[in-house]
């Protein structure tokens, strides 16, 4: 598996994504302003799933691989649907 991916936070916000040769990328800061509390806490939100999915990704990406050797190896009848979109999955996450 690939080196652990690491959701940094300040100040309880997710400043950026990094592992242990340092950041991978910086997520874009998320401002408050007056009369705006709904936007800002669905903005938050967002930018928290984000982190959470980058951070997965590397997982994510494991088990799609280890999904589409196991249909390949006839470990299981294959649903050629499922597989088509585990294997276009990859392909997007790895180009």
């Amino acid at each position: 598996m690939s080196e652990e991916l690491i959701i940094v936070r300040e100040n309880g916000k997710p400043k950026g994504i990094r592992n242990t040769a340092g950041y991978v990328c910086f997520l874009r800061e998320v401002s408050k302003y007056t009369g705006q509390q709904e936007r800002y806490e669905k903005e938050l939100a967002e930018a928290d799933t984000f982190a959470n999915l980058f951070a997965a990704a590397p997982e994510l990406l494991a088990v799609c691989k280890s999904f589409v050797a196991g249909m390949e190896s006839g470990a299981a009848l294959p649903k050629q649907m499922i597989v088509k979109q585990a294997e276009a999955a990859i392909a997007k996450a790895t180009e």
